[in-house]
């Protein structure tokens, strides 16, 4: 599993504190995370910085994952229809939304822009069940899912819960849903919540340019894998990794270690920092006892119905597909479905990623 702001993106409408009247309080908010601890620096990569076992774990994890390197690909059809595809970070800090000027001509090019999720497809009725809330609470519900978290994972999320403003006794009353989705987003993005996340901003110059755009999946995908019984296993690793993320623990450094391996391409070694970042904050049983059910959806099964979705406006050529990075690399990733289906893809390297 990797950071979530790397490959679900989730837009839930306003802050449910203003929309149902909670008041923040102020004893345990998130004081680490400040501008400064989320100023990003155009640095190398440092694994000492953050573990002693991460250079380890990131480079066994590039020499066993296909594709582990490079965040642009081109996409070619069996007719030679061209399109490319772009790894992006789910994060609105400025340093995040720079694309690189060979990215920027495909995008403004495109003839379509597929993204995971486009907020602006939401009907009248969904917008109403976002705003209300509805779907965030659940006492009975969420009591029971709040007491199968660990008690480190309960501290943490208490702090997230009352940092973004709500009661520090707000926990157990929401649903599965709710808690990860209050989770999901970088924290630093608290302090940029004015910008678009990148893969807005792409989308803005893709429309403004005027192509057409394509969802990958429905708008409430997400709110209906967390609201099945029979994936609880699978959202409970997402909102203890989440958690993690957010931890005090290293976390400048765990912040800047991930934006360095995102600028450099290097995306499965992503994939390697994060359960070293579990092993870091609850200690090494909590990241052996991961069971993998997470990034079974988010990741592999949401890869498949991604290329399902998009292969047909593929074979025409023209397309700019936009998503998160952790979508790429992998036996299970677009690179090798993409190739699974026929299609030809060639790495593209941009400034600032490693060969």
């Amino acid at each position: 599993m990797v950071k979530l702001y790397l490959h679900l993106p989730l837009y839930v409408g306003l802050s449910l504190f203003t929309l149902v009247g909670l008041t923040p309080s102020e004893s345990s908010a998130q004081a680490w995370v400040t501008q400064s601890a989320c100023a990003l620096k155009d640095e190398p990569f440092d694994a000492d910085s953050v573990s002693p076992g991460l250079a380890q774990a990131v480079a066994q994890a590039e020499a066993a994952t296909p594709n582990p390197t490079g965040r642009f690909w081109r996409i070619t059809s069996n007719a030679g229809q061209v399109s490319h595809i772009w790894g992006t970070m789910h994060s609105c800090n400025p340093a995040v939304l720079r694309v690189p000027q060979p990215v920027t001509e495909k995008i403004v090019s495109a003839r379509v822009l597929a993204v995971e999720s486009n907020p602006h497809e939401r009907p009248r009725h969904i917008l109403q069940r976002d705003f209300s809330g509805r779907h965030f609470f659940d006492h009975q519900r969420g009591k029971v899912f709040w007491y199968s978290l660990t008690p480190e994972a309960r501290v943490l999320i208490n702090r997230r819960l009352v940092a973004i403003g709500y009661w520090e006794d707000t926990g157990p009353t929401m649903t599965p849903f709710g808690l990860v989705a209050s989770l999901l987003s970088d924290p630093c993005n608290d302090f940029w919540s004015g910008y678009p996340i990148q893969d807005r901003r792409i989308q803005l110059l893709a429309e403004e340019a005027g192509a057409e755009i394509v969802s990958l999946e429905a708008e409430n995908a997400f709110l209906q894998f967390a609201s099945d019984p029979g994936n609880l296993e699978a959202v409970r690793e997402l909102v203890e990794g989440s958690a993690a993320v957010v931890a005090e623990k290293k976390f400048q450094e765990r912040n800047q270690a991930a934006y360095a391996l995102y600028k450099e391409g290097r995306l499965a070694a992503l994939g390697a920092m994060f359960p070293e970042e579990l092993k870091l904050v609850y200690g090494a049983e909590v990241k052996d006892a991961v069971s993998g059910a997470a990034d079974r959806w988010i990741l592999n099964e949401r890869n498949r119905n991604f290329v399902a979705r998009i292969k047909t406006e593929l074979d025409e050529g023209g397309v700019f597909m936009a998503v998160g990075a952790a979508h790429l690399p992998g036996a299970d990733g677009l690179i090798e479905l993409l190739r699974d289906e026929g299609f030809h893809l060639d790495r593209i390297p941009v400034s600032g990623e490693i060969d």
